[in-house]
């Protein structure tokens, strides 16, 4: 995954360029917008990111013993200003992922 993942060229999304991550991700049944929680969930669980729907793929994947990946285009940082970004990066982040998926199943 990681070699293939390295291989795809993504278009940046406001004027930066993507970057493509592997770690823990973190889920939950919130929208998180507070900048300090988000810091220190990630200091205290060494994640890479949160979301908040991961860990219903993942359950149900494993309930049916289905291998799963779960990639997550992030639109925003977790903070106050979160409900501003996304309206803004959906259409070129849904880019981005689409591209990293068909790249993934061509080659797998």
């Amino acid at each position: 995954m990681r070699v293939i993942a390295a291989s795809v060229d993504l278009t940046p999304v406001l004027d930066r360029d993507p970057k493509i991550t592997f770690g823990t991700i973190l889920t939950g049944d919130q929208f998180l917008q507070d900048e300090h929680l988000r810091d220190q969930l990630f200091s205290e669980l060494g994640a890479q990111a949160i979301e908040m729907e991961g860990a219903a793929l993942g359950q149900t994947a494993a309930r049916l013993g289905v291998d799963h990946l779960v990639i997550r285009s992030l639109s925003d940082l977790a903070a106050g200003e979160s409900v501003e970004h996304f309206d803004r990066f959906v259409p070129q982040v849904a880019a981005n992922s689409a591209h990293l998926v068909v790249e993934l199943l061509r080659r797998l």
